[in-house]
């Protein structure tokens, strides 16, 4: 059984402040409700992140954190590995996409790619 946990931010823009740092018209504030659904028995997302090489590292690496912030707020686990392709996995195998490689991958739910290629 899933739970749903309310989470309320107030955010002021300017205009005249009363004490404790709140602005004292209701115009003057954004409220934001984000429900959050925190389920203990849900499965962990296996995510294989092939890097690549040149800038793929990087993208990945950004694409990444979003994964966990967007998981975080929709109380989703991901189990990420990183797995060489490209000219990375050329420089550690001799080959550009290994074996260990395409199988990881294909027992994933998500493959994201970097650029490939160097």
């Amino acid at each position: 059984m899933c739970a749903v946990e309310t989470r309320e931010e107030v955010v002021a823009f300017g205009g005249d402040r009363g004490g404790g740092g709140k602005t004292t018209s209701p115009y003057m504030t954004l409220t934001g409700i984000q429900n959050v659904t925190k389920c203990p028995d849900q499965r962990v997302t296996p995510i294989t992140l092939l890097l690549g090489d040149g800038i793929g590292p990087e993208v990945i690496s950004v694409a990444k954190n979003i994964l966990n912030l967007a998981g975080s707020l929709e109380g989703i686990e991901f189990k990420f590995k990183e797995m060489p392709i490209g000219g990375a996995a050329l420089d550690l195998t001799e080959v550009p996409l290994p074996e260990e490689t395409l199988t990881t991958a294909q027992q994933s739910d998500v493959v994201p790619l970097g650029a490939i290629g160097g």
